[in-house]
């Protein structure tokens, strides 16, 4: 019943935002091209529903240069790192819908943790991208003792996102 801002279309793909303000449980979505609605399909939404961006590659950046974490640019413990998401949910001050961040001031999420390797990793801050509609950044330190292929994982609100490798050494 509420238009979901359009952020990328293709032929294969359509990306677009979730309303902020839609409520919890199944929704039905409508895809209109002009020509009329497609059949409605069954979605379920969910006040929060953390995903780490990961194709091709994790999106993982070190905070001091923000280079792409990768097997020649590994993380190392003591790092702070910017991992890219969606699904955090309402911010403080409020996000609209649709509507790019601004750049004054940050609009700061629910609490966020963060996982490498089995080992808690120490959360920085947890913000919406300023310039960005539906896009969040989560900065957290590396925790000592992990190495190799790790992975990382966010949880929040009872949830957890998908899993990421990242190489630290």
């Amino acid at each position: 019943g509420e238009p979901a801002p359009l952020l990328y279309v293709s032929a294969n793909q359509i990306n677009a935002q979730a309303p902020v303000d839609l409520p919890a449980g199944v929704q039905t979505l409508l895809v209109d091209n002009g020509g009329g609605a497609g059949a409605p399909y069954p979605v379920n939404v969910a006040a929060v529903a953390p995903a780490i961006f990961f194709y091709p590659v994790a999106a993982v950046l070190k905070n001091a240069n923000y280079s792409l974490v990768s097997a020649a640019n590994p993380a190392h413990a003591g790092d702070t790192l910017l991992v890219f998401a969606t699904g955090l949910g309402q911010t403080t001050p409020a996000l609209v819908t649709g509507a790019l961040t601004g750049g004054s001031g940050l609009a700061q999420t629910t609490p966020v943790g963060a996982t490498m390797g089995g080992k808690t990793a120490s959360v920085v801050y947890s913000i919406a991208s300023p310039g960005f509609a539906g896009l969040y950044q989560v900065a957290f330190t590396v925790p000592g003792g992990v190495t190799g292929s790790v992975s990382l994982q966010l949880s929040m609100g009872g949830a957890s996102s998908n899993s990421v490798t990242i190489p630290v050494q």
